[in-house]
């Protein structure tokens, strides 16, 4: 399962990585938070994936 959140620059994404990943979300599975880096020839929109490991 996984959770897509997108953000209008990089600072947006990195300012709601950590609340994603600690966030309640009634699973007991295993978390694992993605966000690409910065790359100066790609700007926005930025995505955070948080990966949930149930198995």
């Amino acid at each position: 399962m996984q959770l897509l959140h997108n953000a209008a620059s990089y600072d947006e994404a990195t300012a709601h990585f950590d609340a994603l990943l600690h966030h309640n979300y009634q699973v007991h599975c295993s978390r694992e938070t993605l966000l690409r880096e910065p790359d100066e020839s790609a700007a926005g929109p930025y995505q955070v994936t948080v990966l949930f490991n149930c198995g």
